[in-house]
């Protein structure tokens, strides 16, 4: 099983295949375990086993033959493997940062469009989104009832180049925090939080306030970003 350090979970796993190739304990042409059993013994899903597997073959470390299996690759070179780690690790949080701050530059500005013109019916439907979030939701439910509420925030301006858009800034976040661990009490106050800031949003716009929408946008968007980029946040 994988520690909660903070560290991603498929970057955990790629971090313990590069060490058995490096070691000579997995030696060029061997086959991984397959992803059900990577999982299992990890205990991550398959989701993640496949992120990593996909990051050590970039790397160069494995080769993956479609319906047969992941194997050490025979042209591993290990005096080159801990700079292309480090790079292709930097590129997962580097997509998650810009992400947000693509968000931050223009999610506010829709918050506070939709304020001023978005129907009640559509309204209505973004506070039926943010009152499935519950602190009882597995961690998938509840992240996919965040990009929901959020790709329905930017469905309220009508604009579809936005919409598909969103859904690109979406996925380049979800590939990032789906992998995040954090403490059953950080998530919760984490989860807390969240909630509430939506919330904030949420009314904002349903009382035609549209200064505060963009406030309460901006705020949570803020925040959401330095939680998870702040390297002296303390993991429990």
């Amino acid at each position: 099983m994988f520690q909660k350090n903070g560290t991603a979970l498929y970057e955990q796993l790629v971090n313990k295949i590069e060490q058995e190739i490096s070691s000579g304990k997995l030696a060029p042409g061997d086959r991984l375990p397959s992803e059900n059993t990577l999982a299992e013994d990890n205990g991550i899903s398959r989701v993640t086993v496949r992120q990593a597997l996909k990051l050590l073959s970039e790397m160069g470390l494995i080769e993956t033959q479609k319906g047969i299996g992941s194997f050490v690759s025979h042209d591993f070179d290990p005096a080159q493997a801990d700079s292309k780690a480090r790079d292709f690790r930097k590129r997962f949080e580097e997509n998650f940062r810009q992400a947000i701050r693509a968000k931050i530059m223009i999610e506010p500005g829709i918050a506070k469009q939709a304020a001023e013109s978005a129907d009640d019916a559509d309204i209505a439907r973004l506070e039926e989104i943010w009152k499935r979030m519950d602190l009882k939701q597995s961690v998938r439910e509840y992240d996919e009832t965040c990009r929901q509420f959020h790709l329905a925030l930017v469905a309220l301006v009508g604009n579809p180049l936005l919409n598909a858009f969103y859904e690109r800034l979406e996925e380049l976040e979800q590939m990032y925090l789906r992998n995040f661990l954090l403490s059953a009490k950080q998530r919760r106050e984490l989860r807390e939080e969240d909630i509430r800031q939506h919330g904030e949003i949420l009314f904002a716009i349903k009382e035609r306030r549209p200064d505060r929408a963009w406030f309460c946008c901006q705020e949570h968007l803020e925040y959401f970003y330095h939680y998870y980029t702040d390297p002296e946040r303390e993991l429990e």
